[in-house]
């Protein structure tokens, strides 16, 4: 009977540390599962910035504007105002 019962603690504690690592690999595994899903929504949002680009892009005025503000261009006869704050 002795042996029986050594036997058996044996295989309880055997399953409960399965049990201790399933555990810890499960809550590794929930948290990367966590960040993936922070990843697909950034990358998400930036389809929809890309998108949004893609089809302003079609039209001549974005470009004109992205010019102006980027390059600092200037068409004949415009106006150009500069706002200087003053300290």
């Amino acid at each position: 009977h002795l042996f029986f019962f050594i036997a058996s603690f044996i295989i309880l504690g055997y399953i409960c540390t399965i049990g201790i690592n399933n555990a810890i690999r499960y809550s590794k595994l929930e948290e990367e599962a966590k960040l993936l899903s922070q990843k697909i929504e950034k990358c998400k949002n930036q389809i929809i910035l890309y998108e949004k680009f893609n089809k302003d892009s079609e039209n001549h005025l974005f470009w004109e504007f992205l010019a102006k503000k980027k390059l600092g261009y200037i068409k004949k006869n415009e106006k150009m105002y500069k706002l200087v704050k003053k300290e």
